[in-house]
C-alpha cells in the first residue's frame, strides 16, 4: 500500500462525470479521492444496493467537500436513514469531510471515519494501487482485474 498523503491526494486530477452503473461504485466517481471515501465511508458494512441511490442524492445536495462540510446534520441523517446509524454516520462524513479541507493532516488514515478499507478504495480507484490491505470482497477482485489488465498491456505496477 503506498502512503495516501495529502499532499499525494491534492495531485489527483477528478473529473465530474458520474457512473453510478460501474462495476465498483467508486470506480464511477471521476477518480476524486474525496467522493471515493464519502462513498467508501457509506459502503462500510452495508450493501451497494442501499448506498448508490442515497449517494446519488447526496451528491446532487453536496457536490463538494465545502458543501458536505457545512451541511445540516439532522437533513444529512434524514438522507442516510435507510443505512441505519444514520447520526454516526452523517457526524463521521461532516467531521471527515471538513479535516478533509484543512492543511492539517498528512496521511488519510489520520482522517475521521477513514480505516483500511476506505484507504484502500482511494488507492485502488484514485492512484491504481492493487495491495489491499482491507481484504473488502469488491476491491480484491476489482484490484485482481486491474493487475491482469495492466499484464495484458505489458505494464507493471
Amino acid at each position: 500500500m503506498i502512503p495516501l498523503t495529502r499532499l499525494l491526494i491534492k495531485t489527483v486530477h477528478s473529473h465530474d462525470e458520474l457512473d453510478f452503473d460501474a462495476p465498483l461504485l467508486q470506480a464511477g466517481l471521476g477518480g476524486c479521492p474525496w467522493r471515493v471515501a464519502v462513498a467508501s465511508i457509506l459502503l462500510n458494512r452495508t450493501r451497494r444496493a442501499q448506498v448508490q441511490p442515497i449517494l446519488q442524492e447526496l451528491l446532487r445536495r453536496w457536490p463538494t467537500p465545502m458543501e458536505l462540510a457545512k451541511a445540516d446534520r439532522a437533513s444529512l441523517a434524514d438522507l442516510i436513514r435507510p443505512l441505519g446509524f444514520q447520526h454516526e454516520r452523517s457526524r463521521r462524513l461532516v467531521r471527515f469531510t471538513a479535516v478533509f479541507l484543512e492543511d492539517t493532516w498528512d496521511d488519510l488514515l489520520e482522517l475521521p471515519g477513514v480505516g483500511p478499507y476506505v484507504n484502500d478504495a482511494v488507492g485502488l480507484v484514485c492512484f491504481g494501487c492493487t495491495a489491499i490491505v482491507s481484504g473488502d470482497p469488491a476491491l480484491v477482485p476489482y484490484a485482481r482485474k486491474l493487475d491482469l489488465a495492466r499484464v495484458e498491456l505489458g505494464g507493471s505496477d
